[in-house]
């Protein structure tokens, strides 16, 4: 886990929203875990002490409520994974979540990020739709070796490559809007890459879904 993600735990408070959904937490690593909500002063209080290996949690919910989870006995930070994105922190802004749904968001000792059948579903379905909210995303290589495609998911589902053979380390500034999807690929194999935004992570990049505000400037790793 890596200091960013370390920090953003700490830093994270909840915020008043009228967006109300259900979410299950559960528990899908080897150790009983506590499920914790970060209150508007951004303390923690226990949700759900003692989670089993395996048990959900449910409660209902608000879009800009965050939580973390940790193993019960040594505390440390687990992660949170819902379709193809991980983090140890859990917002349902962030997530993706929509008002009045109800979703299930695994709890893992690691970053779950990968190509899952879930994850692959979400890359092919994903496509844009009109938004005037623009913003600029800086995508950075963040690979050893590899050259990478980037691409935009068009408002009919459809790949259109906006650069080919980006070399590790190199960034390219793309202006969008926040529900323009973009996806990444191994420009040799072929492969999905996932990107990276603080304790975010997935497969698919989409300014809406990465919690972007409006007019801003943000840095993306691929890797």
């Amino acid at each position: 886990m890596t200091d960013a993600q370390k920090k953003q735990a700490t830093r994270a408070k909840s915020l008043n929203s009228e967006g109300e959904f259900e979410v299950g937490f559960r528990n899908d690593t080897n150790t009983t875990v506590d499920v914790i909500w970060k209150n508007f002063d951004g303390e923690e209080e226990v949700l759900a002490e003692n989670l089993e290996v395996g048990e959900t949690h449910k409660i209902s919910t608000f879009f800009t409520h965050s939580f973390i989870v940790r193993d019960s006995d040594s505390q440390k930070l687990r992660y949170f994974h819902l379709d193809s994105t991980s983090s140890v922190v859990f917002e349902g802004f962030n997530f993706g979540v929509d008002e009045g749904d109800s979703v299930m968001v695994d709890i893992s000792e690691q970053d779950k990020i990968g190509v899952t059948e879930e994850a692959k579903n979400l890359v092919a379905e994903s496509k844009s739709t009109k938004s005037k909210k623009e913003f600029t995303a800086i995508f950075r290589n963040d690979t050893q070796t590899r050259l990478i495609d980037l691409i935009w998911k068009n408002f009919e589902g459809e790949e259109e490559v906006i650069t080919q053979g980006v070399e590790p380390g190199v960034t390219l500034d793309q202006i969008t809007f926040f529900t323009h999807p973009f996806i990444a690929r191994d420009s040799e194999t072929q492969e999905l890459l996932s990107f990276h935004l603080d304790t975010l992570s997935s497969l698919v990049f989409e300014g809406e879904r990465f919690g972007v505000e409006k007019g801003e400037e943000v840095t993306i790793g691929i890797c």
